[in-house]
């Protein structure tokens, strides 16, 4: 959920990334998962991924977990 008051944009993408966090039930350490969104913030940073993780649903994350896979 974003801050209230915020203004945040998404953009819909569609690209692979590797999770570098620490693993939870729904997320696991070194995985692939695809992205599915970018949200920024009022000054156009980024902000959070939206990430389709083991539950098989989106849900947001830090972009400072996951590394871009080419």
């Amino acid at each position: 959920m974003h801050d209230e008051g915020k203004k945040m944009e998404e953009i819909r993408v569609d690209y692979l990334v590797k999770y570098t966090g620490a693993s939870n039930p729904d997320i696991e350490n070194g995985k692939v998962y695809k992205c599915i969104a970018e949200w920024y913030d009022e000054k156009n940073q980024l902000h959070d991924l939206a990430v389709v993780d083991d539950s098989g649903e989106d849900y947001l994350y830090s972009p400072k977990s996951f590394e871009k896979v080419t």
